[in-house]
């Protein structure tokens, strides 16, 4: 071989060198470009990571907006129409208990237990606000914030010193659809834990967020209630049902997009619904 390119002339020598050197250089062109290849895609990858998982960042915060807005939507609504209730009591002449008692056969909303008492009646304006079962009968004051802002109002009476409160007055409809008088949130639950609720308006202070009502959840706000003279005689509710708040934000939830195949659902992230489905993928 080696005597082969001696023997060689001088100009195929000089040929064969410029064509190895054409031929190593083309090898290391190649070599090279399949390297930065290889570099830019890894770049490249890492680049569309990165902005898909922007994009889910900024779907998810979308997804969280929309449920705060709407919370604080709801919140404000609720301080609203305690607004329109403390109004309107206020222009009936507020709220006394007179000397004469009244009987109640009051039932725990959550346990069914009932227990019969007798409480000074309720007055609005100097007038008893009644025992008004029937939702074809008017019940002042409810049914006035009913008209006005088409949700559910509530005044309690404070049953003992415990801070039992008994619906008195409402427009909120038991199972059987009528409304739902005599029956009481206990200032104690199941449990032996406080009721949030109760506990808050003992407080004084005005409560806000989910609790169940009578047979259902809503999204709800309760304000304590004084006579004149300022003494805690019970408390005043305003409530939107949860399940219509929840069809808003379920179908706003399942119209969102991520790219063609992709979807929002939603887990819960405390106490018993922690890891369960609330929004899933097409409900």
């Amino acid at each position: 071989m080696f005597r082969l390119l001696r023997d060689l002339k001088l100009n195929i020598k000089i040929s064969i060198l410029g064509a190895g050197s054409v031929l190593i250089t083309a090898a290391a062109l190649v070599a090279l470009a399949v390297w930065q290849s290889g570099q830019y895609n890894e770049l490249a990858q890492r680049e569309v990571d990165r902005l898909l998982d922007a994009d889910l960042d900024h779907v998810t915060q979308g997804a969280y907006n929309l449920v705060r807005t709407e919370d604080e939507a709801v919140r404000e609504q609720l301080s609203k129409n305690l607004n329109v209730m403390r109004h309107i009591l206020a222009g009936r002449g507020g709220v006394n208990l007179s000397p004469e008692t009244v009987a109640w056969t009051a039932v725990n909303q959550f346990t069914g237990q009932s227990v019969r008492v007798r409480l000074p009646g309720m007055l609005v304006g100097g007038k008893w606000i009644g025992q008004n079962s029937q939702p074809a009968v008017r019940t002042p004051v409810v049914d006035d914030v009913e008209t006005l802002v088409g949700e559910t109002a509530t005044i309690f009476q404070r049953m003992n010193e415990r801070g039992d409160m008994l619906r008195v007055a409402t427009n909120v409809r038991d199972s059987r659809g009528v409304r739902a008088i005599g029956t009481y949130i206990p200032a104690v639950n199941a449990d032996g834990s406080p009721n949030p609720v109760v506990a808050a308006v003992l407080e004084g202070k005005t409560y806000h967020g989910r609790a169940f009502v009578v047979n259902a959840w809503y999204l709800t706000a309760y304000e304590p209630l004084s006579d004149g003279a300022g003494n805690l005689v019970g408390m005043i509710y305003a409530g939107i049902k949860q399940k219509s708040v929840e069809e808003r934000i379920r179908y706003a939830i399942q119209q969102i997009k991520v790219g063609k195949t992709g979807y929002v659902y939603v887990l819960g992230g405390r106490g018993e619904d922690r890891g369960r489905y609330i929004i899933s993928w097409k409900g």
